[in-house]
């Protein structure tokens, strides 16, 4: 036992430094496991980020056909219609609308019939375009009047698809 005592210090220190080094490992060990688990999350909230950019923009692209569409029903279309036609001076002879409707979405067309110059009828139909309403059908007819002018009869089919309102 004298021979032990001897060698007791560097016993303790050898098993002190094994100790350490077991310790140590532990601890890099764990240190590596967490920081893999901290560099997938960071790889998944910048994942997650980039999917919430596309939605932010599919939202942006969804306000903003939502707000160039005419919302609204068959009359509401009508007015625009009317007002429209009030804003290029034109007089509208008649107004037939006609709508279908399904489960979620109505279509309706309405013909009117006016008595306009072309540069009035480019200008209503472009008006009415940008609201997603368009030009289903087309007639320009011309006449003589007594006064040697003509008059020219257009027949114009507007069609527009709105969401169906909800009862």
């Amino acid at each position: 036992m004298s021979e032990l005592s001897k060698y007791k210090n560097f016993i303790i220190v050898i098993v002190l430094l094994i100790i350490s080094y077991f310790g140590g490992k532990a601890i890099v060990e764990n240190y590596q496991d967490k920081m893999q688990k901290v560099v997938a999350g960071e790889e998944k909230l910048l994942e997650g980020k980039k999917i919430l950019k596309v939605w932010s923009l599919s939202d942006k692209e969804r306000s903003q056909l939502e707000t160039a569409l005419f919302r609204g029903n068959e009359r509401d279309f009508k007015l625009l219609l009317g007002q429209v036609a009030r804003d290029f001076n034109i007089g509208v002879t008649s107004l037939k609308p006609n709508t279908f409707s399904d489960e979620y979405y109505q279509t309706v067309k309405i013909s009117l019939d006016f008595d306009a110059e072309y540069l009035s009828l480019v200008k209503i139909i472009k008006s009415l375009e940008q609201k997603k309403i368009n030009v289903s059908k087309l007639q320009i007819s011309t006449s003589r009047k007594s006064s040697n002018r003509e008059e020219r009869l257009v027949q114009v089919e507007f069609k527009g698809v709105f969401p169906k309102e909800k009862d």
